[in-house]
């Protein structure tokens, strides 16, 4: 499975699951096994098919990790 790890937060609670599809998405916008925000604001189709909370957390955190 895969997940977004946040770069600011301290393990375990730095992982976030995703689905298939957001995983596919988020591979349209990374950078380097980096999905920053300043990137994806820019496609809202991606944003308006990822969980919110997904979504919410790359905000926050201004870019994360993607990871197998």
């Amino acid at each position: 499975m895969y997940r977004i790890e946040a770069p600011f937060q301290s393990p375990p609670f730095n992982r976030y699951p995703l689905t298939t599809e957001e995983l596919e998405l988020l591979l349209d916008v990374e950078q380097d096994g980096e999905v920053h925000w300043d990137n994806l604001v820019q496609h809202q189709s991606i944003l308006d098919n990822i969980r919110p909370s997904i979504a919410s957390i790359i905000k926050s955190e201004g870019w994360v990790t993607l990871h197998d």
